[in-house]
């Protein structure tokens, strides 16, 4: 049996009209499971059909505090192999 809990844990607010990818870990080594988003539009020509959809979107770091996840802001840096730093 599935039960979604999207709203509850606050992601259904941070991703609500976005496609994306993700990976649940532990990145701040607290034992609750953060959530790291690399988002685009599954349509490469989404702008030209919907003004206010992107292909392109900005990435998402949501922190887990105690089960419920907030946005994060971060820095990505540019070189390959390098790791995501959360401010």
């Amino acid at each position: 049996m599935f039960t979604s809990q999207s709203l509850g844990t606050g992601l259904g607010a941070l991703t609500a009209g976005s496609s994306a990818w993700g990976r649940m870990e532990d990145l701040k080594n607290d034992g609750w499971e953060d959530l790291l988003v690399t988002q685009n539009h599954v349509l490469e020509n989404v702008e030209a059909i919907d003004r206010f959809s992107h292909y392109l979107e900005t990435p998402l770091l949501a922190l887990n505090h105690n089960g419920r996840f907030e946005r994060a802001e971060y820095r990505f840096a540019t070189k390959a192999g390098s790791y995501l730093s959360a401010i």
